[in-house]
């Protein structure tokens, strides 16, 4: 991914794109990528929002459970619903990582939503996101191919 080699001040990358989207990009140095579409969706404050959520993701090293989840659940499927819950889970921990650096939980709650929204009416994005290669398939109801942070 073209993110991972691009130069940073704060650990941030803005990519053009019209799409909404943000997510957090593992390695050394982890990055937070957000496009100029998310950029555009949120407002100053919903930045800084967004951000504290993105980097929570990093400091945790939420992509590492994401990962261990994921494999666990290809090796033996009826571990499938596990690895769900650990992804619903880390959004949750993000979450709150997010509300407790800005002060605000229901604000944080606005602006998870309201991104969520976003990418949710956008197209699909490619393989790239470090916590969004979990998809929810063979699942029914409204929310049947949401990700986590919509559910």
């Amino acid at each position: 991914m073209d993110a991972a080699c691009m130069p940073t001040r704060d650990g941030t990358v803005i990519v053009e794109n019209e799409a909404p989207d943000a997510y957090a990009l593992p390695g050394l140095p982890g990055r937070v990528v957000v496009s100029t579409g998310m950029v555009h969706t949120l407002d100053e404050t919903e930045h800084g929002i967004l951000l504290a959520h993105e980097r929570a993701h990093l400091a945790a090293h939420h992509y590492t459970f994401v990962a261990l989840a994921q494999l666990w659940s290809s090796a033996n499927p009826l571990l499938r619903p596990f690895a769900i819950a650990v992804t619903y889970t880390i959004e949750r921990w993000a979450d709150e990582n997010a509300a407790t650096t800005t002060g605000d939980r229901h604000r944080v709650a606005r602006t998870v939503g309201k991104a969520a929204l976003a990418t949710r009416q956008a197209p699909a994005r490619a393989v790239g996101s470090a916590l969004g290669f979990l998809g929810l398939h063979g699942r029914r109801g409204p929310l049947a191919s949401a990700d986590p942070v919509p559910r």
